[in-house]
């Protein structure tokens, strides 16, 4: 198991991962902790933070990325990113009338 810190925009959390975990795991347990959804997080590591580069998207592992056992990670919500329930309210689903 790996330890990491997060710090969000609500505080700050520990949380516990798998050694082989990869980004999309971490991710689900960031949101978990902070509330941003995981579509919706933009992670930073290191002194000073820098944005995560991220070769493989969300099934590289965290050690392939840099993230090790008492790593400090940052997150970030990424304004505009739909929430799930809004995303799925299409314009033909909406019943939209003129006023008057």
């Amino acid at each position: 198991m790996m330890r990491v810190r997060i710090r969000a925009p609500d505080g700050q959390h520990t949380a516990e991962v798998g050694a082989d975990a990869t980004l999309g795991e971490l991710k689900d347990v960031v949101a978990e902790k902070t509330g941003i959804p995981s579509q919706s997080q933009e992670l930073l590591t290191g002194f000073p933070p820098k944005l995560l580069k991220q070769a493989g998207g969300e099934e590289d592992t965290c050690a392939s990325v840099g993230i090790s056992n008492g790593e400090s990670i940052t997150v970030r919500e990424v304004p505009g990113a739909p929430p799930a329930a809004a995303a799925e309210a299409t314009p033909s689903s909406l019943n939209l009338t003129p006023a008057g």
